[in-house]
């Protein structure tokens, strides 16, 4: 079974549980793993690849106090 076929077989199952309790430890589990996870992959390198640059040429930024003067 492919992924979009397992979500959407999930999803049909989520429809027909009736137990309070059981929805909300799912809700709970979706959330923690939301957390753990905030970015994708794709964001991460980015992030990643911005934070190098920085690290490489800390004097090209601009300090945050700057920022909020160009800002106004």
């Amino acid at each position: 079974m492919d992924l979009q076929a397992t979500k959407l077989k999930l999803i049909e199952q989520l429809l027909h549980i009736e137990s309070e309790e059981f929805l909300l430890k799912i809700k709970q589990f979706i959330e923690a793993e939301e957390q753990n996870y905030p970015f994708s992959e794709d964001h991460r390198q980015v992030l990643e690849e911005r934070l190098s640059e920085h690290e490489a040429n800390p004097e090209e930024g601009i300090t945050w106090e700057e920022l909020k003067q160009q800002l106004h």
